[in-house]
């Protein structure tokens, strides 16, 4: 696998066991992400809310990862609480939400081909439930004695390897997206904002500080949340993208354009960001399901029209399409 390059991304994973973290200091010390435990199997980590908000805060990139207990629970089970947990403390806008799939008695007794088909369970009810991609968070050992490399090649992947220059390979698995390289530190190798003798791990990322945040925008997709909103006593559907609501284009003929603070908030969507032109303005829109969804203050100022017909009043141009 790659060898890590000095411009490389620098960030930690964290636990209840770590302590108390300065996030602060840890993002002005030149470290760019931190990934905390949300769960222990099913059992959510007591600090993890706290720390993923604080992670935010402090301008850092922000992950979670859950431990793997498959003989305790099912991976549609599993994936269902660290949905809930993680959209709990902030949601899905940083790293992609990562398995831990490690030795240990939860795995025991299972072959190869179960735990992978527990793993990429996992990933696939995340992304049902989501539309955001999992990541897997193993060892190379691991990776190699206990899963089915050729089947996880196209997961993300979270290595863990210690005390070498690079991570061996792993069948066909020969890229990684992060590198955890250094476990369990203490006073001896200080990391700003963690207290002397508290264990927390490094990693890297492979790739500069943008292309990790490109990475992740990639990996979670613009969200969409569908809803319903009623407008001049009419229910239409709309859409929830960051903090603005968008429209469907065939329903903003609508007189009245307020809305009555209803909203029916679904499980969320993956959408393409596109633009549109309204009388030859040009407008941020996003194409869900095949229907194209106008900006809401957008309509605002397209004036009284009498004509609202889509062929007719308005100039429905798009611009080429970009996929976060």
């Amino acid at each position: 696998m790659q060898i890590a390059q000095l411009n490389w991304a620098k960030g930690v994973d964290y636990s209840s066991d770590t302590g108390v973290v300065d996030f602060f200091s840890l993002a002005k010390g030149g470290y760019s992400f931190a990934i905390g435990r949300a769960l222990y199997g099913l059992a959510p980590d007591t600090s993890f809310a706290a720390n993923y908000a604080a992670t935010k805060k402090a301008g850092l990139v922000r992950g979670g990862y859950q431990f793997a207990r498959p003989k305790l629970s099912t991976a549609q089970a599993a994936a269902t609480a660290m949905v809930k947990e993680i959209e709990g403390a902030g949601g899905f806008d940083g790293l992609p939400p990562a398995i831990d799939a490690e030795y240990g008695t939860d795995v025991q007794g299972l072959s190869p081909e179960e735990l992978t088909d527990w793993v990429l369970t996992w990933i696939a009810e995340v992304r049902a439930l989501t539309g955001v991609r999992g990541m897997l968070y193993t060892s190379t050992a691991f990776l190699t004695e206990c899963l089915q490399p050729e089947r996880l090649k196209d997961v993300p992947l979270w290595i863990s390897s210690y005390s070498v220059s690079q991570p061996p390979n792993a069948g066909p698995i020969t890229q990684y997206n992060l590198w955890q390289h250094t476990a369990g530190l203490n006073s001896q190798l200080k990391v700003p904002g963690i207290a002397p003798y508290n264990q927390i791990d490094l990693n890297v990322f492979a790739g500069t500080v943008a292309e990790l945040k490109s990475w992740c925008e990639g990996v979670n997709g613009v969200q969409a949340t569908p809803m319903k909103v009623i407008v001049h006593g009419q229910t239409v559907d709309a859409y929830a993208i960051g903090d603005q609501v968008y429209l469907l284009w065939k329903d903003a003929g609508l007189q009245d354009k307020k809305v009555d603070n209803v909203w029916h908030f679904e499980p969320q969507h993956q959408v393409v960001e596109t633009k549109v032109k309204v009388n030859g303005a040009e407008s941020q829109a996003f194409v869900v399901d095949g229907d194209t969804y106008v900006n809401w203050a957008a309509l605002k100022n397209i004036g009284i029209l009498t004509d609202l017909k889509i062929d007719g009043e308005f100039n429905f141009t798009v611009t080429p399409n970009a996929t976060k």
